[in-house]
């Protein structure tokens, strides 16, 4: 076997575990653990690790869970971002407020990475153009 044909075999494995995981193209881009919150292609972006309640039992129960408290933690990572943006621009509260609200109206969740232990990585954005509606100050980094 020459070093192409393995080289090629090599991906068709890596491709056919993500695929038998459930990795899709997407998730294989999500981070492994909580990432900063950032702005990438005009959105802010946040990444968190969410963990299955305590209390919850069942595999499927406890990995929604995972996923519903990992979709809270970077909602929370989208506003304290957004948040410290605002400051630094010194933008009235009025004004701030309405962006936060734009953040609880217009956030979605772009990816889940889910792990072997039950916990998940849930991805949220929101549009620069969503956070402009509330404040469209040209310092602010969306």
């Amino acid at each position: 076997m020459g070093v192409g044909r393995a080289t090629t075999s090599t991906a068709l494995a890596v491709a056919l575990c993500a695929i038998a995981l459930g990795v899709s193209g997407a998730a294989a881009q999500l981070p492994w653990n909580d990432a900063p919150a950032h702005v990438e292609r005009g959105e802010v972006v946040a990444a968190r690790l969410g963990w299955p309640a305590p209390r919850v039992s069942g595999f499927d129960a406890q990995r929604r869970s995972a996923r519903d408290v990992g979709e809270q933690r970077a909602r929370e990572a989208l506003h304290a971002f957004v948040d410290d943006a605002l400051a630094r621009a010194l933008v009235e509260p009025a004004e701030a407020t309405r962006v936060h609200a734009l953040i609880d109206e217009h956030a979605r969740r772009s990816g889940v990475r889910a792990l072997a232990d039950g916990s998940a990585v849930v991805e949220m954005r929101v549009t620069g153009a969503h956070l402009r509606a509330g404040s469209d100050r040209s310092s602010l980094p969306w």
